[in-house]
C-alpha cells in the first residue's frame, strides 16, 4: 500500500547470556558512569550501519541484504548484550561514523566490565571480540573521520569520557597500553589543535 509507513518495531535481543561478572571499583563505576551520561540518548539513524552490516560488509556482500538477520538494536545502545558485543568483532572496521558513535560507548564499557576477568582472559584466543578492540577502534585518524573530524564528531562530554577509558587503558596490563598511549596521544593533540 503506497504511503503508508511501515511501523517500527523494537528489536528483541539476538542472545541472552548471564555471564557472572568480577565486581568493579569505585573507579570502573565511576567511568562507566561518565560514559553512560556522555553517550545517553545517542541512537543509530536508519542510514547509520548496524552491527548485521558490518559482517554483511566483512563479508563482501550487500549491507542491506538483511533478510533472514536478526534485527540489530538502533534505539538504545545500553540494550545490546554483552554477548552480542562479543560476536561482532569487525564492527569498527566497517561501520560508518553514526555506528561508531553509537557502538562506541557499549564496547567501552564492555572493555572496563570484562578486561580483569580471568574467565574472559581463559576464553581470549577463542572469542571474536578483543578486549582491546574500544581502544584500537579510538584512533582519530581512521577513514570514518576523513570528512568529519573524530573531535567534532563527539560532543565534549563524549571526548572526555573517551581520553578518561584511554587514561584508563593505560594503567591496566591485561589492555593494550601502547596502543591506548598512542590513542590518547593522538585525541589529546587533536583536541589541543581543535581549541587553538
Amino acid at each position: 500500500m503506497a504511503g503508508k509507513k511501515k511501523e517500527k518495531t523494537r528489536p528483541q535481543p539476538m542472545v541472552a547470556v548471564d555471564v557472572e561478572e568480577d565486581p568493579l571499583t569505585v573507579e570502573q563505576e565511576a567511568l562507566i558512569a561518565q560514559i553512560q551520561e556522555a553517550f545517553k540518548g545517542v541512537q543509530l539513524e536508519d542510514d547509520g550501519t548496524s552491527l548485521q552490516q558490518t559482517e554483511l560488509l566483512d563479508a563482501g556482500r550487500d549491507p542491506s541484504d538483511l533478510e533472514g538477520l536478526p534485527t540489530d538494536e538502533r534505539d538504545d545502545w545500553t540494550a545490546i548484550l554483552d554477548r552480542t558485543l562479543e560476536d561482532f568483532g569487525v564492527v569498527f572496521s566497517f561501520t560508518d561514523k553514526k555506528g561508531y558513535k553509537f557502538y562506541l560507548p557499549a564496547y567501552m564499557i564492555w572493555t572496563i566490565r570484562h578486561h580483569p576477568s580471568t574467565e574472559y582472559l581463559e576464553k581470549r584466543a577463542t572469542q571474536a571480540l578483543n578486549v582491546d578492540a574500544a581502544i584500537y577502534a579510538l584512533n582519530p585518524d581512521t577513514y570514518q573521520f576523513e570528512s568529519v573530524s573524530f573531535v567534532k564528531w563527539f560532543s565534549t562530554l563524549q571526548i572526555q569520557a573517551i581520553i578518561k577509558f584511554l587514561e584508563y587503558s593505560t594503567r591496566h596490563e591485561s589492555l593494550d597500553i601502547g596502543t591506548a598511549e598512542l590513542n590518547l596521544e593522538k585525541i589529546q593533540k587533536a583536541v589541543q589543535k581543535e581549541n587553538d
